[in-house]
Formats: structure tokens, sequence, C-alpha cells
């Protein structure tokens, strides 16, 4: 079994490695972070990879934060923290730290450590945190998280051009 968990995901070589994994049969489960997933375009794709794959998806949301900010007396909208972990699970080995698994992680100075783990115990904990708040992805639901994106990009674009028609309407052309 391979459990991965990441905030950002989109970087080519992992992604690939996962989709080969995934393809091999293996038991293969991405966790990634769910506000971050669903509005970059990236990882919306490679998320459609992976489940072409035989991959899982998961998307996932941390806990609510109301009541930690509650406690220093400030007040927050209805907001969750972030799946922010950062971790392989391959059999026995566990690799935890810093290190996004996105392109522009590499320009980063990051640290990972790995570590061999002799409890399945201990995996199986780990990975009731990390699911804890994890919702399975299919598809047609990442299909639509793209969709709305490029409805949204359409928006933009015309807005923008919109804009530019008004203000040329507005200029005349002299010599």
């Amino acid at each position: 079994e391979t459990v991965v968990s990441g905030y950002t995901f989109d970087e080519p070589v992992i992604t690939g490695n996962v989709c080969v994994a995934g393809q091999s049969g293996a038991d293969v489960k991405v966790i990634l972070d769910e506000s971050y997933a669903k509005t970059k375009l990236n990882t919306k794709e490679c998320c459609v990879n992976m489940l072409e794959s035989g991959v899982r998806i998961y998307f996932a949301k941390g806990a609510p934060i109301q009541e930690e900010y509650s406690a220093i007396g400030k007040k927050v909208r209805n907001a969750y923290g972030l799946q922010h972990s950062k971790t392989v699970r391959v059999g026995h080995w566990w690799l935890t730290g810093s290190c996004n698994w996105s392109t522009s992680s590499r320009c980063n100075l990051e640290v990972d450590t790995l570590t061999e783990l002799h409890c399945e115990r201990t995996a199986s904990e780990q990975e009731k945190v990390l699911f804890q708040n994890a919702a399975r992805q299919e598809r047609e639901q990442i299909m639509g998280y793209i969709a709305q994106i490029h409805e949204e990009e359409a928006v933009k674009a015309e807005r923008k051009s919109a804009e530019r028609r008004s203000a040329s309407a507005g200029r005349t052309v002299t010599d």
C-alpha cells in the first residue's frame, strides 16, 4: 500500500511515478488539500491522470479554526485549516517533511526524513489523522472542478476584453 499526502501536488516526476504505481495494480491513495486542489488547474489535471491510472484521490481539509482563534480573543469567519501534511508511506517506510510535491518546490530549501516503521499500528494511526477529514473524489467531480476553472477564466477574459473595448471606444485617433 502507498499513501501520499500533500498540500500542493503537480510535480511531473512525482505524479508520473504515482501513476505508474497505480497502473501496476498497487493500492495507491493520494490525499490533497481540498481548498488548494479545487482551485489549481495543474493539480486537477494531475488528479485526472492519477484517477485514470487507478489511484484513489481524496480531498481533505483541516479542523474548524473558530475555536482556536476564540481561545486567544479573535473572531474569524467560518473556515477550516489546511491539509498541510507532506508524507509518503510505502509499506513500512514513512517519508515526512517540509517538501511540497510541486514544481515550484524544487527551488525551495526543504528537509524530509525517511523512517522505517517497525509497527503497523504506527502507520495506521498516522493514516487515521490524514483521512479524518478526507472525502474520496471521483473523476466526474474533478472534471467538474476543471470545467469550473475554465468557466471562471472565460468570464475573466471576457471582462478584460469588454474593459478594453470600453476604454478604446472613448478614444479617438488623431494625426
